[in-house]
């Protein structure tokens, strides 16, 4: 448990008396099996992490998801978007107008990242010799150097450090999926586009989507509100529960 409200500076003075137990569970405990009335010795390993992606970064020692090497995963590059007074870093897949870059991604062969590459980094910035070379190495890499957790030999970097799959997809991509289908996504022009639901539509879906508590039973989900008049009050578990019971056959066609 770390007390809040921020976040601490030093993330492994508060690792270290887990990592003390997990090194022994690794070694191994005496344990006692009650069926064959043996001592034995009992070995436990940790082997998934996951969070959403700032506590993924902090856990993995990693700058974050506002630098420039972001991706936990793979080794792809953020830029700037011209001409903008916002310093966050942004991917393109296609990088043709960002000076600052030149790479092309496939989102199908990303350059990811494996275990011996991320400990070597890691390493490399943890023993630079000046703090110049640490900020460089650092920004490069997006990594701040080693974390207590690498001790254990039970967790593979960055394969063990799984991304929370309710913020990527209920909270983030389903709402902004929305957002798209009723033509508020952003900036983007959606005049007369296939996909756009007229609001008439969109009212009816959500008037459907209410009733849907009438003949679903209470032990299988629950309520979901009105998701065109009561967007305020959906959260993760409704979200998730409209898109994969409710939408199949509101969306067909």
């Amino acid at each position: 448990m770390i007390p809040g409200p921020k976040k601490p500076c030093n993330f492994n003075l508060f690792l270290w008396p887990l990592v003390q137990e997990l090194l022994q569970l690794e070694i191994g405990v005496s344990a006692f099996d009650a069926i064959t009335k043996d001592i034995f010795l009992l070995h436990a390993y940790l082997i998934v992490i996951f969070g959403d992606i700032m506590a993924v970064s902090m856990m993995m020692h990693m700058k974050g998801h506002n630098a420039i090497s972001l991706c936990c995963m793979c080794t792809i590059k953020g830029v700037c978007i011209p001409s903008s007074q916002v310093m966050m870093h942004y991917i393109p897949l296609c990088c043709d107008g960002f000076p600052d870059s030149q790479e092309q991604y496939n989102p199908y062969v990303l350059p990811l990242q494996n275990h011996m590459s991320f400990m070597e980094q890691a390493k490399e910035v943890q023993y630079v010799p000046t703090n110049v070379d640490y900020k460089g190495l650092a920004t490069k890499y997006g990594i701040k150097g080693l974390l207590l957790l690498s001790s254990l030999t039970s967790l593979s970097f960055p394969v063990s450090f799984s991304y929370n799959f309710m913020h990527l997809i209920w909270t983030n991509l389903i709402p902004n999926l929305i957002c798209f289908w009723t033509g508020k996504f952003k900036d983007i022009s959606h005049h007369d586009e296939g996909y756009i639901l007229a609001p008439m539509v969109w009212e009816a879906i959500g008037e459907v989507t209410a009733n849907t508590e009438k003949t679903i039973s209470a032990a299988f989900s629950f309520r979901v509100p009105n998701i065109a008049s009561e967007k305020a009050q959906m959260t993760a578990k409704t979200h998730s529960i409209w898109m994969l019971y409710i939408t199949p056959p509101l969306l067909k066609g």
